[in-house]
């Protein structure tokens, strides 16, 4: 679920992603947008956070919720999906130009408790995901 969980992040996260363009492009109830996860080999945590108006707080929460819960719900749209898989195959590829970024994505790796995987291996497991994964990862 590693590959599909990225994938769901890049779905919500950044400034083309749907927090950010949904809650601040769109509705202007956010500064910015956030997430945290720490991912492990059988389970992780996963979290989002904004910047927010005080006076439009429980806006900005529902707002959040929503756009985690559409996630969750609606199949993403083909062209969402290839194209937050080529963003995070064009982030590991700027991420691993030298042989430092290669050691270093390894040892994240072994930090979260998963194997090191060959770069073309993983490569090959992000583009394989599909709607449903994402929406099953989504989901947990």
């Amino acid at each position: 679920d590693y590959p599909a969980f990225h994938v769901m992040q890049r779905l919500l996260g950044g400034m083309t992603g749907t927090l950010f363009t949904t809650l601040r492009s769109e509705r202007g109830l956010v500064y910015s947008t956030n997430q945290q996860s720490l991912v492990r080999e059988k389970a992780g945590l996963y979290g989002v956070s904004a910047e927010v108006d005080f006076d439009k707080l429980p806006q900005a929460i529902q707002g959040l919720q929503d756009a985690i819960a559409s996630v969750r719900t609606r199949p993403v749209e083909p062209s969402e999906l290839d194209k937050a898989k080529r963003n995070l195959m064009l982030n590991l590829r700027v991420a691993t130009q030298t042989g430092d970024g290669v050691a270093s994505l390894g040892v994240q790796r072994l930090a979260r408790g998963l194997e090191p995987l060959p770069l073309a291996d993983l490569q090959a497991r992000i583009l394989a995901v599909t709607a449903e994964d994402v929406q099953r990862v989504a989901d947990k």
